[in-house]
């Protein structure tokens, strides 16, 4: 399959010659969502275009892509608005097209004859035949971040306290 079919949704804000980007995402990845947040902080100065795929095939997971796809605020961020449906404690069930089915299957099949392992993954197509695959949070950050694309970076914390830490005790 060709690697644009597997989005579901693309964002570009000015055409130019800047390279194409798919983002391989699940709604269920906090490293995932720390990708899409940079973007979305970032996403009136992102250049080129930059397409969402995402590998989740429940149900309830293909009602929150629909309820983004037919969003308006998608059109404003659509980085922000994948974050705010994946937040929902709950989805209302809507209508999801075949056309969506098919492109998560597309993505699914497109992720899988490449061999990627997890996600995040970022394909760059910097033109025809060139592609540079960058898997993991901190190699697309790190890549976001040369490229000059994250012009405000959100800063997380590297490690979160123990569960059963005490500072006070001795």
């Amino acid at each position: 399959p060709a690697i644009t079919d597997t989005a579901f949704g693309t964002w570009e804000t000015a055409p130019d010659n800047a390279p194409q980007h798919v983002l391989f995402f699940s709604l269920h990845c906090d490293h995932c969502s720390k990708i899409l947040a940079n973007l979305s902080i970032n996403a009136q100065t992102l250049p080129g275009k930059w397409h969402l795929a995402s590998t989740d095939n429940k149900e309830d997971d293909l009602y929150r892509l629909a309820t983004v796809q037919n969003s308006t605020a998608s059109k404003e961020n659509l980085f922000l608005e994948v974050l705010r449906v994946e937040s929902l404690d709950t989805i209302d069930p809507v209508p999801v097209s075949e056309d969506l089915r098919q492109t998560v299957r597309t993505a699914r099949a497109y992720f899988k004859m490449k061999g990627f392992k997890g996600v995040p993954v970022l394909v760059v197509m910097e033109r025809p035949g060139w592609e540079m695959v960058l898997r993991g949070e901190g190699n697309i950050t790190e890549y976001l971040r040369i490229r000059g694309f994250l012009q405000r970076e959100l800063q997380f914390p590297s490690h979160a306290p123990k569960a059963n830490g005490n500072a006070t005790e001795k």
